[in-house]
């Protein structure tokens, strides 16, 4: 099932099934960490785990879930790279027919059991506006069009430094905008974890050189810096912030370091393939479970869950989304 080993080779070992397990257990932390604010919220538990996860789970699982979206889509580009509508017709297809599909399925089971046409009505706004955890959806389509002008400029540019400032101005306008229309921290502290995916392919040669002269502290050090600057530009409380994404970043700097020096091979592909399946499903569990009852335990949580994401999951492959 796993096999770690010495990577001899130039680049980083962030397999695609390997980054598949790592968005498999980011997308099991934001699902548990919701579960957890339900929980807290409402006075059913007060276990020290669900704390835990209450505070960091899902800030953590998102900021994992965008620097491997940054990665993949990096590599996936540069190794079939498409033109500008073709790119954005692909990825809009991939990311928004699951919504689709989910609040459709989610639609006819609560108008049968309910016969309440407020839910689908409810259902379709909330895809429209990208309500609560699908500001997700809207939040990396537009990274996804970033990323394809900032392609676009380093080839048409051939300028290093002038596509590198476009990022960071794009970074900095996506942070601020998506902060006053959602009003939430998630975003200044993961949108530029998509970016950092996206240069960490760009320059994994170099990056894994780098490494390897085990000046780990150093880079440690760069990443704090720019965490307080981007607080202080940003007006972020920085004692708020920085428990969350100092957090955020050494986990992602550690998972570097780690694809720098071994290769984790993994085969166990059909269940990790599942994971964006148990982010859009798990919000609809816990808003049709807790209608009908108060609590649940956290395993019959998980059984849930995992049960109603394979099966979404085989009706999209089957639906060919």
């Amino acid at each position: 099932m796993f096999k770690v080993r010495v990577n001899r080779g130039n680049n980083l070992a962030l397999n695609i099934d390997f980054t598949n397990l790592i968005k498999f257990i980011s997308c099991w932390l934001i699902a548990l960490h919701h579960f957890a604010q339900y929980q807290l919220s409402h006075n059913l538990s007060s276990h020290p785990l669900f704390l835990i996860l209450s505070a960091q789970g899902g800030y953590l699982g998102v900021a994992i879930f965008f620097f491997l979206s940054g990665y993949g889509l990096t590599q996936s580009y540069n190794s079939r790279p498409l033109d500008f509508f073709p790119f954005l017709k692909h990825r809009l297809i991939k990311v928004y027919t699951p919504v689709i599909l989910l609040s459709l399925v989610y639609s006819i089971i609560s108008l049968v059991s309910s016969h309440d046409l407020g839910i689908v009505y409810r259902s379709f706004l909330s895809i429209i506006l990208c309500h609560g955890y699908l500001w997700f959806v809207a939040v990396i389509l537009l990274c996804y069009v970033s990323f394809i002008i900032y392609k676009y400029l380093h080839k048409s540019i051939n300028n290093g430094i002038y596509t590198l400032l476009f990022l960071l101005l794009f970074v900095v306008i996506l942070c601020l905008f998506t902060s006053k229309v959602w009003l939430s921290s998630y975003h200044s502290m993961s949108i530029p974890l998509f970016y950092c995916g996206v240069l960490v392919c760009e320059y994994e040669k170099y990056l894994k050189s780098f490494l390897n002269k085990n000046i780990f502290v150093v880079i440690t050090f760069i990443v704090f810096i720019s965490i307080m600057m981007i607080c202080d530009l940003l007006d972020v409380d920085i004692v708020y912030f920085s428990k969350y994404a100092f957090v955020n970043y050494i986990f992602i700097l550690c998972l570097i370091v780690f694809s720098a020096r071994y290769d984790l091979q993994v085969s166990i592909k059909t269940i990790t393939s599942a994971s964006y399946d148990i982010y859009l499903v798990h919000q609809k569990v816990i808003d049709t479970i807790f209608v009908y009852c108060n609590d649940i335990s956290v395993l019959l949580y998980v059984f849930i869950v995992s049960i109603c994401s394979y099966i979404f999951y085989h009706i999209r492959k089957c639906c060919k989304i």
